[in-house]
């Protein structure tokens, strides 16, 4: 595109649904990696590059007063990513404005050279599948959040396209200047568009802001050569009106003009935006994109009550608008400042307990693999006593069961609220209760609610734990007898991915955690 003289905000604004494709591993919880992988001859890829180019498309749509940014996400990320995996890759996206999601592949049948060319294929045999509709509920919920009212930006900063058009060190100097100015505001927590030479030329100032749909109050502009005479002329008109302009140069010593959405973004780890709705209520998102559990601070509409919104399962609770809040890594959190007529479930003072199952046993399910056909092969196998740590397999993709049984006192049946919860799982698990499904878990936390009623005085816990798909595909021997024209150039990167997660178990502790609320507590 760029080679081309072509240009990315032109093409976006052409579509019905701007959009973006994210594809190998692009957009990955890890430090950015070279990978090696062979095609014709050995090749390089630059992974986790985890840049802020979603904000391409969702700028577009708040400019067009659209509604909808699409991505469509996971086409060559390989056999073995994890339902936690993509929760990082998603939810990067959708902080930066995108709301539509189409996620790749999904094939019409079981022999399609997709099922093999372009990794994952979500397919009914491929381990963990049933935990497909749980993660299809969660974004069911997001992306109608995030698609409500309209995006609370104030901030754009400009593209400085016809520099890199340019090349040679221009472009360079301007493109590391425009990826600098984004860090620099994604840090400080300021929600941002990106904009271009088109908009603004064609944009109406007024009311100190810039454009009909996106009444940008600040444009910020990296080092530039190139930018049209005509530009600059319709910049410095924003600034006689009262807009605001800065330069790379000036951002620390105008950073008091930024709108900051916090002051305690654990370093720029935690990425927020909100959401302004029609009736005067307003959504706020948190995201972590670090690779390790963040802390939140901030405070919303004292004038409003807040409540916290469940994605996992659509559940509304009222909270304190004064939010310390700690996300694991890729974890996103949503809540609402708003005015509710009808009563809802408040915080209140509790009193927790934990008891660690132990004891546990195991056996395998089922195990698939690749022989030109995905196959979901059943195994007939006995419960064994073992530890985790000796559970867990390597190489394999499939199922395992395990099961433990327990005694609860009366104060464990009669607690108030009861979960179990589950240290590390690869990669995801549905719990049984005395043979009642109380849903899967697929990412951090693991943990579920167990529905009162259920837990009795002698129990019986299963948990099935399923791995990625990975090991179907790198330990097929028919897909290593297959020329390179026949398996296709992505086949050789997404093997370096798939060895990424090729166990399959738990580890660490599973514990249930009981609570009781005080009576009279607000």
């Amino acid at each position: 595109c760029f080679e081309k003289n072509g240009s990315v905000l032109r093409m976006l604004r052409e579509m019905t649904i701007p959009g973006i494709d994210v594809i190998m591993r692009q957009i990955f919880p890890a430090k950015k990696t070279e990978i090696v992988y062979k095609a014709e001859t050995d090749k390089t890829l630059d992974t986790a590059i985890n840049t802020f180019f979603p904000r391409l498309a969702s700028s577009v749509a708040n400019q067009m007063g659209k509604r909808y940014a699409l991505t469509e996400s996971f086409a060559v990320y390989g056999a073995g990513i994890t339902y936690e995996q993509m929760r990082y890759v998603l939810n990067f996206q959708m902080i930066r404005g995108i709301n539509m999601i189409n996620i790749m592949t999904l094939s019409y049948g079981k022999k399609a050279k997709m099922l093999t060319g372009m990794r994952p294929t979500f397919s009914s045999d491929i381990p963990g599948n049933d935990c497909l509709k749980y993660f299809n509920k969660y974004y069911a919920r997001l992306s109608y959040i995030m698609s409500l009212g309209k995006r609370d930006v104030k901030v754009a900063l400009y593209y400085p396209q016809r520099d890199v058009w340019a090349g040679g060190a221009q472009a360079k100097i301007s493109a590391e200047s425009y990826e600098n100015i984004g860090k620099f505001l994604e840090y400080n927590a300021v929600d941002f568009d990106i904009c271009d030479d088109d908009f603004i030329l064609d944009s109406v100032i007024e009311n100190k802001t810039m454009g009909e749909f996106s009444k940008y109050e600040i444009i910020c502009v990296g080092k530039t050569k190139y930018m049209k005479k005509e530009t600059a002329e319709k910049l410095e008109k924003f600034k006689e009106i009262g807009g605001i302009v800065i330069y790379e140069d000036e951002l620390e010593r105008k950073k008091n003009l930024l709108p900051q959405l916090t002051e305690d973004n654990a370093n720029g780890q935690i990425i927020m935006c909100r959401r302004n709705l029609a009736d005067g209520n307003v959504l706020n998102f948190m995201f972590n994109e670090g690779l390790s559990a963040n802390t939140v601070k901030c405070s919303f509409e004292k004038n409003r009550n807040t409540f916290k919104l469940d994605l996992n399962n659509g559940q509304i609770t009222s909270v304190n608008p004064d939010i310390k809040l700690t996300l694991q890594s890729g974890e996103l959190a949503a809540y609402i400042s708003a005015e509710f007529s009808e009563t809802l479930p408040a915080e209140r003072k509790s009193t927790i307990k934990t008891v660690i199952l132990n004891e546990f046993e195991f056996k395998v399910l089922n195990e698939v693999a690749f022989d030109g056909v995905l196959k979901k092969i059943e195994i007939n196998d006995e419960y064994k006593k073992a530890s985790f740590e000796n559970s867990l397999k390597k190489s394999f993709s499939g199922e395992i069961m395990y099961r433990c049984y327990f005694k609860a006192d009366s104060d464990l049946i009669s607690a108030s609220e009861i979960w179990i919860e589950l240290d590390k799982v690869a990669y995801s698990a549905e719990v049984f209760v005395n043979n009642v499904s109380i849903g899967w878990t697929w990412s951090a936390p693991y943990r579920l609610r167990i529905p009162k009623g259920i837990i009795k005085k002698n129990n019986c816990m299963k948990i099935k734990v399923a791995s990625t798909g990975a090991n179907a595909y790198l330990c097929s021997e028919e897909l290593s007898k297959l020329t390179f024209e026949r398996i296709g150039y992505y086949h050789s990167m997404q093997n370096v991915f798939e060895m990424d997660t090729t166990d399959c178990g738990l580890s660490g502790e599973v514990k249930l955690i009981y609570i009781n609320y005080k009576e009279h507590s607000c």
